[in-house]
């Protein structure tokens, strides 16, 4: 009764705004008489009205700012996650008013406050997330949303219908900027590959600038363009490469192993890589670049001079080749031995054997994850099999090539597999499980529970006809063969159907022609 009540009120509330909006002198004297846990929705509800109609650079909005944190920080969740769609509204406003003035530290607790009230468990992704995000960008705060993308999103919050699909593209690119500030290039790939591979049959514009930097990251992190999985829209593929055009010819710069060649492109295309702010990472790209180059030497030379070194390598001279031969050893990269005495690098071969405990370690908590991550879609799967409000449209055949084609997106990412031990850190081993897993399982789980439930259908519709066509068939039925079927005597005629062959159908027309000729009423079949 009192869910029904609320529901009621929130619809009530949202044909109120232009009334409240008449009454904008009045609404801070309502304010005071409202209680913040039973009046949830009617303070949101003027809110709303509030951000709306003050002007961001206004007086006005520093106190109204201080009631918008009051409200989330006492709000009561249930009552809000009946407006779950004006209650995100109110955030966007506010995130757009602090971006505004420039100010985005102040929302940080409020929105990580507003996201926890309006979700219904941990993993549900909210459009809250993404406004979150963007202040802690803009605060250069990137330490504030790590809990938070460290987090498996297994469903969405729908916000009454009106979830917007731009939100789950900015949380995913946003994540993906974070992680790229924190210098995590492979769970920036994996929040990017998201962003990208998202079914679409449109161009989007947050998806193009995802493209071009995960083109940019995977050459700082794998020293080459990571293909997308197969499973990705056909818009990619079509247009993003034309659209991206400076980052190709960057890419096959690289390729190439020529240091100058890739200084070339960056100086004829910096107008494109400045106004797309990525200059940074096309910088760190050439660093990439250097360092790719000085591992390429360790596989023909097991000692080398450091000014031989800068010679081949295209570096300034023998202090940067040392620099960078000292940063690639701490990042273990590369083994190697300084010897200052005569400037002479002696490279070596990897001294770790994985028999150590904290392999072992490792290896048992990838195992447990591994569990752990099985149970939960075991339980997803249980879930999905009795619920009957899902529905698995596969016209779609974009959609449809995203659900048959993971086996080759693991394929084509051996290099980059999570799910085995790495070598990149000098001593020690780490065991990653991989994240895709999670996508992959449930995405195969509905295509099973698609092609059960089209079986059953056609089982349904099978039956259907065939009881449809005998209660037809018995009242159109020649007398005559009607007496014969009752008696005990068999007919004296049998149908002039030849029998057919294996593998071939049991009936065609010119057979049914003659059926119906010789068992049914002229005209009444």
């Amino acid at each position: 009764m009192i869910s029904g009540n609320l529901k009621q009120l929130t619809e009530y509330l949202g044909k109120s705004a232009d009334l409240l909006s008449k009454h904008q002198l009045q609404l801070d004297s309502v304010l005071q008489t409202l209680d913040l846990q039973q009046h949830s929705l009617g303070i949101l509800a003027i809110l709303l009205v509030k951000f709306n109609s003050v002007a961001v650079t206004s007086d006005a909005f520093e106190p109204l700012f201080v009631q918008f944190h009051e409200f989330i920080l006492g709000c009561n969740g249930e009552q809000i996650r009946f407006a779950a769609d004006s209650f995100a509204e109110l955030c966007h406003l506010c995130t757009e008013a602090l971006t505004e003035r420039r100010k985005p530290a102040m929302g940080i607790p409020a929105m990580k406050e507003a996201l926890i009230k309006l979700q219904s468990k941990e993993s549900q992704l909210t459009s809250i997330h993404s406004d979150l995000l963007r202040l802690c960008l803009l605060a250069r705060n990137s330490t504030a949303p790590l809990h938070l993308l460290e987090i498996d999103i297994d469903d969405i919050n729908r916000e009454n219908g009106q979830m917007d699909p731009k939100y789950v593209l900015l949380y995913y690119y946003y994540g993906g900027m974070i992680y790229a500030t924190r210098k995590n290039w492979e769970n920036a790939l994996f929040m990017l590959s998201m962003c990208i591979t998202t079914p679409a049959m449109a161009v989007s514009h947050i998806m193009l600038e995802a493209y071009k930097k995960h083109m940019l990251i995977s050459l700082i992190h794998m020293k080459k363009i990571v293909p997308l999985p197969k499973y990705t829209s056909g818009v990619v593929n079509r247009f993003f490469k034309h659209l991206a055009l400076p980052y190709h010819d960057l890419a096959t710069a690289f390729s190439h192993n020529d240091s100058i060649e890739f200084e070339q492109v960056m100086a004829r295309h910096s107008d494109a890589f400045v106004r797309d702010q990525n200059m940074g990472l096309v910088k760190q790209c050439l660093s990439s670049l250097h360092r790719k180059n000085i591992q390429r030497l360790t596989m023909t030379f097991m000692t080398l001079s450091l000014e031989d070194m800068a010679n081949r390598v295209k570096l300034s001279g023998p202090q940067e080749a040392e620099r960078y031969v000292l940063e690639m050893i701490e990042d273990g990269d590369i083994y190697a031995t300084i010897h200052p005495d005569d400037g002479m690098v002696e490279f070596q071969t990897n001294p770790e054997n994985y028999e150590s405990m904290s392999v072992l370690e490792q290896l048992k908590a990838a195992m447990e994850a591994s569990m752990h991550l099985e149970n939960k879609v075991q339980k997803m799967s249980d879930e999905l099999s009795v619920n009957p409000d899902v529905k698995c449209d596969m016209a779609d055949s974009e959609l449809k090539r995203a659900l048959t084609s993971f086996d080759d997106d693991f394929g084509n990412h051996r290099e980059t597999s999570k799910n085995r031990v790495s070598t990149s850190s000098a001593g020690k081993g780490t065991v990653r499980v991989p994240r895709q897993a999670q996508r992959k399982a449930i995405c195969s789980l509905v295509e099973d529970l698609r092609k059960s439930r089209e079986k059953e259908e056609k089982k349904k519709k099978l039956a259907h006809k065939r009881l449809k066509a005998l209660d037809r068939g018995i009242r159109v039925l020649k007398p005559d063969f009607v007496a014969k079927v009752i008696s005990t005597e068999p007919p004296t005629k049998q149908p002039s159907i030849k029998p057919k062959e294996r593998g071939t159908s049991t009936f065609t027309d010119e057979d049914f022609e003659k059926f119906e000729e010789e068992y049914f009423v002229p005209g009444k079949f």
